[in-house]
């Protein structure tokens, strides 16, 4: 088993807000709002990734960024992920 070097923080927290971006551009008149999109599902991983990061660096995670991860895997479609 070879080990695998960790993702830096901010080319995580750089994605975080490029996915929050994304989402953010999705967001106006005609939006499906019944349903996830893509952005939504990519937004949930680099949330996902960013916590699992600070926390591997042993690095507190924001309450707000908690709060955001779990508001996010609410709206997710059961079964955890939006379809592609």
């Amino acid at each position: 088993m070879g080990s695998t070097q960790p993702v830096p923080l901010d080319r995580l927290l750089a994605e975080l807000r490029a996915a929050r971006e994304l989402v953010s551009s999705e967001r106006g008149p005609g939006r499906n709002v019944k349903g996830g999109s893509a952005a939504q599902a990519g937004l949930l991983l680099a949330l996902e990734a960013y916590i699992e990061g600070l926390a591997s660096a042993g690095r507190p995670v924001p309450y707000r960024l908690r709060d955001e991860l779990f508001m996010y895997r609410r709206l997710a479609p059961f079964g955890g992920g939006w379809a592609r």
